[in-house]
């Protein structure tokens, strides 16, 4: 069994002599603890750093409802798999949940995590509505990471 953890942290700084907030949300799997800057859209683990690949804000996808990455494993890749929702969606009506939520992006794309590190996958969603708090369905872990 896998043990999961998330955690968000709020860090100030003030290189320039202006304030400024970076959220990140936490990772662990198999002991790994995975970084995301959810402002610059990258992932670190030790010294490995990777960009997301999309605009500003990105998210964990996650439990429905919670605060728990989801994350899947698949034995034919020996690797877990986390998806990340990026490219924020403006408010807009015509897609309610972005009304009510600030965590819903366009593109979805999926980190592989191997004993040997992580990386992006090639895959990627794009032109949709997801929000990393609502969730997302296996097929999509799978397809992104196949």
């Amino acid at each position: 069994m896998h043990r999961l953890l998330v955690s968000v942290l709020l860090v100030f700084s003030s290189a320039s002599g202006c304030a400024s907030v970076e959220m990140r949300e936490t990772l662990e799997v198999q002991g790994m603890n995975i970084l995301l800057n959810t402002r610059e859209c990258s992932v670190k683990l030790e010294a490995q750093e990777l960009s997301i690949g999309t605009g500003a804000s990105c998210f964990f996808i996650k439990e429905n409802n919670t605060n728990k990455v989801r994350t899947k494993y698949y034995k034919d890749i020996d690797s877990y798999v986390a998806l990340i929702v990026g490219d924020t969606l403006p408010k807009n009506p015509e897609y309610p949940l972005t009304m009510q939520r600030n965590d819903c992006g366009s593109t979805v794309k999926a980190l592989i995590i191997s004993k040997d590190g992580i990386s992006m996958a090639k895959k990627k969603f794009t032109n949709t509505v997801t929000c990393a708090g609502v969730g997302s369905d296996e097929k999509e872990f799978y397809i992104l990471s196949h």
